[in-house]
């Protein structure tokens, strides 16, 4: 059984034990953060109003700006095996210490804000370094074969632990185990990931040897990458629409949060909010994955990435108008759904293949550009127009709901974004030629200086 198995995904004899244990571990990471994640939103607005969440999402945004400044510095002067096993052992630590707050009666709002702040931290830090990490224990061969069959093992730990926080409402009310339960499962998967790392790679070989290389400053990084966004106009209407994408994404995702919370307070239900999240996530992951591996490949291959990218600032448009004509929870949350699964499945894996056609030498500092602070400065401008039209704007104009009005906005930067990706589509074919010819610049120069 275990060969055949072994023959069908084609791993080798002497690779199953390490496929093995980085799956392992990536599992445990994944289901710890699902489970966390879907706690601590649920236990966050069950403790406070909806509008609060936006002083998190901006507090979380800022943070991950600043995480961005020093990852890599951090990344690039340690091992990769020890910096894997100090950060589990380090979230195992903080999930213990916010198991004594709850238990000493630290403020929900505190306590839940932190787990979620943590989580968000979680979700940046640990998966970068694994898969540097990953990527020194093969060659590039084997990572092509076997890096699929590793990150199979984070869709099983999403399925499960989002199962987990789920049914954690109903186990609580049969039981009488609290939710907060998954916070010392979640550091007791941490300590069980720390003991992995720690024995299972202390005789496997390093295929890659890491050399200290010196820190470039974040500040050049970001200067690079932006003068290179700046100067090439494909890739420039790219993150604009990008941007915009991330507002309009923010928008709904309050509005979804904010109707929901209503919904699960107001009307007699016989599930909480928590279980309604959590399988509302559980079948979005599902069927990301799913789309990921049986469509999105396809689609992108036959359409091309020019048209892949034309897919999320279309179907952002369309989900705003559907939000803004349908109220209801069922409208919000299939408008939701269908962006997060055209963008997660479609438009990342195009922009990931686009970027990847650009020079190698300005790759890394545009994708920490367009992935990272195009991102968090995307969603703070988000959170905090919000916050306006919700605080300030309705007492002005002297509206009774706020909603239409950043509603309307979010349908404005979407037709913005609409505009930004009709150039980028006119644009492409030039960039890629300029690219192109570039490129065969460079070799001909280096030919030309060679003496034979």
């Amino acid at each position: 059984m275990a060969d055949s198995l072994k023959n069908l995904l084609r791993i080798r004899e002497s690779e199953g034990r390490t496929v093995v244990l980085l799956g392992m571990i990536l599992m445990l990471n994944t289901l710890a953060l699902e489970a966390g994640d879907v706690v601590a939103v649920a236990g966050f607005l069950g403790s406070v109003d909806v509008s609060n969440i936006l002083i998190l999402w901006i507090i979380d945004m800022i943070m991950i700006l600043a995480v961005g400044s020093i990852q890599g510095l951090i990344v690039d002067r340690y091992s990769r095996m020890k910096l894997l096993r100090a950060f589990s052992l380090l979230f195992a630590v903080i999930f213990g210490a916010l198991t004594l707050l709850f238990a000493a009666g630290v403020s929900d709002t505190i306590t839940y804000g932190l787990l979620f702040l943590l989580v968000e931290q979680q979700n940046i830090f640990l998966p970068l370094i694994f898969w540097i990490f990953a990527s020194e224990l093969f060659t590039a061969a084997q990572s092509r074969r076997l890096f699929p069959v590793i990150a199979s093992w984070s869709a099983i730990g999403q399925i499960v632990g989002l199962t987990l926080a789920s049914a954690a409402p109903v186990i609580r009310d049969a039981l009488g185990v609290s939710s907060l339960a998954l916070l010392p499962f979640n550091m007791l998967l941490y300590l069980v990931s720390a003991a992995l790392i720690h024995y299972g790679f202390r005789k496997v070989t390093i295929q890659t040897v890491h050399t200290a290389e010196k820190s470039v400053h974040w500040r050049e990084n970001v200067t690079r990458g932006w003068d290179y966004i700046r100067r090439i106009e494909a890739l420039r209407y790219m993150t604009i629409a990008s941007f915009c994408a991330v507002i309009v994404l923010t928008i709904i995702d309050y509005h979804f949060l904010a109707v929901a919370t209503q919904t699960f307070t107001v009307e007699t239900t016989s599930i909480s909010f928590q279980t309604f999240y959590g399988i509302y996530r559980l079948v979005m992951t599902i069927l990301i994955i799913l789309t990921q591996n049986l469509v999105a490949n396809r689609l992108i291959e036959r359409y091309g990435i020019k048209n892949a990218l034309v897919a999320v600032p279309i179907i952002v448009l369309g989900g705003a108008l559907f939000v803004f004509i349908g109220p209801s929870l069922f409208f919000v949350a299939v408008a939701r759904a269908v962006i997060r699964l055209v963008n997660s499945s479609i438009d990342l894996p195009a922009q990931k293949a686009f970027l990847a056609l650009m020079p190698a030498d300005v790759r890394g500092a545009v994708s920490i550009f367009t992935d990272g602070y195009n991102f968090a400065i995307g969603a703070i401008i988000a959170s905090v127009v919000i916050g306006a039209v919700v605080f300030g704007i309705p007492s002005l104009a002297g509206t009774s709901s706020p909603t239409p009005l950043y509603l309307a906005v979010g349908l404005l930067f979407a037709i913005v974004g609409i505009i930004a990706v009709r150039a980028m589509y006119r644009t492409y074919d030039a960039t890629l030629f300029n690219w192109r010819l570039k490129r065969r610049q460079r070799t001909a120069s280096v030919l030309k200086d060679l003496e034979f």
